[in-house]
């Protein structure tokens, strides 16, 4: 177990929440996920860190790969994200940067970016980033040429907010406030401090000085999965699944209720098995098994703990707002940081093979709009 029935015990005597039916303890964390800073255990991941300061924040993974994002300002009459990446090789700069205006962008645009008041450089439809009108979006601009990141990386140091207008309407504004701060916070991170390319505090030392190459997880390829349409095939993995549970652990939901599901993975006899165990104020909270020829094994979620003190990772038994992908083998949960807030953590778990390994994590709290698709990156196995 995560947690000590001792912690499960104090949230269940709270005159001040409601109580919780009895259920096991990493349920009882799922729906209080403050409580899961204390579920530690030691792992590889320990690189990865989070940090926020005024409308921005930033997370970088175990290769020192950083992402950043700026949130609108609050006044912001139409809000506008924008995201930085910068890798973590010695002469690695911001690859690119960039611009997602909310309210989506005209045809045949024709804009200029501004900070503040002060003209920086154009922006038109070379800089939509091809992918976005793939997916069917005309709302996200990239910008890759190296004079003009360095012009708007100058402009964030010393400006308030980022503006994109066109036709002299504003398109949207991303906010400055913080930008210093976390742009500093990636050259700690990165060991780039002193350096002739610090983002923010630059020194003589060369770029490639005593600095070690990053690490890179390896990529998870995707492996398609297929709904169990045998009624006895799916029950016998289901009750191979229920068995393997400890008693107490799911609350008691009706047939109406439940949505347990199975599925049958890439390999030989390996089936998914989702375990609808309960309904948290975050929303569902599923467990899941790996069925081979009969027989039933939970599956352990890992993660990097966002704690920048403790380091580590987590062990999830257990997952909130979790939905599998058959088409690209994966499970993505939404953990909220409160009720119904567009703002939490995302993270993707990809079958290996083996198991279900982590290949996506983002992070945000700052609950102000941004979907999840922006959030700092907290781990990639593949680059983002």
């Amino acid at each position: 177990m995560l947690l000590g029935e001792r912690s499960h015990a104090a949230f269940r005597q709270d005159g001040n929440r409601k109580p919780l039916p009895r259920i096991g303890p990493v349920i009882a964390a799922l729906r209080y996920p403050l409580l899961l800073a204390s579920a530690l255990v030691s792992g590889s991941l320990a690189a990865q860190a989070y940090f926020a300061h005024g409308d921005w924040a930033a997370a970088c993974d175990a290769s020192r790969s950083c992402t950043a994002l700026a949130l609108p300002p609050a006044n912001a009459a139409e809000g506008m994200d924008l995201v930085l990446l910068r890798d973590g090789g010695a002469h690695d700069r911001v690859v690119w940067i960039d611009l997602m205006p909310r309210a989506g962008l005209p045809l045949d645009l024709h804009a200029r970016l501004f900070a503040d008041d002060h003209p920086l450089f154009p922006i038109g439809d070379a800089h939509i980033l091809l992918d976005a009108i793939a997916e069917g979006r005309a709302d996200q601009l990239r910008i890759t040429a190296s004079e003009e990141i360095e012009a708007l990386l100058g402009a964030l140091r010393k400006a308030s907010r980022i503006r994109l207008v066109a036709e002299g309407r504003s398109l949207g504004d991303a906010s400055a406030e913080g930008a210093s701060a976390v742009l500093l916070w990636i050259d700690e991170r990165q060991g780039r401090v002193g350096r002739e390319n610090a983002l923010i505090r630059r020194g003589p030392v060369a770029a490639d000085r005593d600095f070690p190459p990053p690490p890179r997880p390896p990529e998870i390829p995707h492996r398609r999965a297929v709904l169990v349409g045998e009624q006895e095939v799916a029950s016998a993995a289901l009750a191979a699944a229920h068995a393997r549970l400890p008693q107490g652990w799911c609350e008691p939901l009706s047939a109406e209720e439940r949505e347990d599901r199975v599925w049958r993975l890439s390999g030989v006899d390996r089936l998914l098995v989702e375990i609808d165990c309960a309904r948290a104020r975050d929303g569902r909270i599923t467990r899941w098994f790996l069925v081979e020829r009969g027989s039933a094994e939970p599956l352990v979620f890992r993660r990097p703990a966002i704690d920048r003190r403790q380091g580590g990772t987590v062990a999830l038994e257990a997952l909130v707002e979790a939905v599998f992908d058959p088409m690209r083998g994966e499970i993505r949960s939404w953990e909220r940081l409160r009720s119904r807030d567009d703002c939490g953590r995302v993270s993707v778990f990809r079958d290996d093979g083996a198991g279900f390994a982590l290949a996506e994590d983002r992070y945000l709290d700052r609950c102000r709009g941004a979907r999840p698709e922006v959030w700092p990156l907290l781990h990639s196995a593949a680059p983002p």
